[in-house]
């Protein structure tokens, strides 16, 4: 008589303890790349609103402010037009950003603005620093006006 042997609890925990370990491991490695390509958006982001608005300033002959403020759960950029302020844009609706850290020029901020004259040019100029506050720290640095990327 030819007897089949079925697996023993202990097989079968051994198993499901490989696999959920395995899965664990795949979904940690997930969630880090999640955040590093949020943290990349979130720079590109910063990056087109600064190009944004000074092609803007020019564009409008207009003086134009991009404010940044840390509200609870992150932080908040609007942009509005210092002569008149009921003018709209594309941005016009605040831009929200992960609760990272911002600083310029070494300075941890909490709100701040940078203007956007009709000339072209933009106060004040300095390092704009962004820094994650998750386990894996990552961090950029920002040339002001230009916004070209001076470390990553």
């Amino acid at each position: 008589m030819n007897r089949r042997q079925a697996f023993t609890i202990l097989e079968i925990l051994i198993a499901v303890t490989i696999l959920a370990f395995a899965s664990m491991a795949i979904g940690w490695k997930t969630y880090r790349m999640i955040e590093r390509y949020r943290f990349q958006s979130d720079v590109k982001r910063v990056q087109s609103a600064f190009q944004y608005a000074k092609m803007l300033a020019m564009n409008t002959r207009a003086d134009w402010v991009w404010s940044l403020m840390k509200y609870e759960n992150g932080w908040q950029a609007l942009l509005i037009c210092r002569e008149d302020p009921d003018r709209l844009t594309q941005f016009s609706t605040p831009m929200r950003f992960q609760p990272y850290t911002f600083s310029f020029d070494g300075e941890s901020l909490v709100s701040f603005a940078f203007v956007f004259y009709s000339t072209g040019h933009v106060e004040p100029q300095g390092i704009l620093e962004l820094q994650t506050t998750s386990t894996e720290k990552m961090q950029v640095k920002l040339s002001v006006p230009t916004m070209e990327l001076l470390s990553k």
